[in-house]
């Protein structure tokens, strides 16, 4: 897969990723990520509002909540109060995170999460 490529992909498992082709994209497939994001998911490829979303503004998750691989890795500029710096695939790990999501992660993160503290 082409580093270009990675920018198009959702992880819906612990070794699984849905990509979505280029060619088959529209408006409505771009989808931010965000370090204060207005989204989460309720499975693993359903998205939803976490708070009301005003007309016009930008639809984000924070990749935290689905990627938990050590290729996803880049600079953040998303300009939040809280933002990171930099996002990577053990960012699910960060305890602040893991309360602020609470119920907003992908169940494959979630299932991650309860097994890092069970151990």
């Amino acid at each position: 897969m082409a580093p270009e490529d990675r920018h198009q992909l959702l992880q819906v498992g612990l070794d699984d990723f849905l990509y979505v082709d280029r060619d088959d994209l529209c408006v409505v497939d771009f989808i931010n990520h965000s370090c204060e994001p207005n989204c989460g998911f309720t499975t693993a490829t359903t998205l939803v509002a976490m708070q009301e979303i005003p007309a016009g503004e930008t639809i984000t998750f924070d990749y935290a909540m689905s990627d938990a691989n050590s290729f996803i890795e880049f600079s953040c500029r998303c300009g939040t109060s809280t933002c990171r710096g930099r996002m990577t695939g053990e960012d699910w790990r960060i305890p602040q995170l893991q309360r602020r999501y609470a119920g907003w992660f992908a169940p494959h993160v979630d299932a991650l999460i309860r097994a890092h503290h069970d151990s």
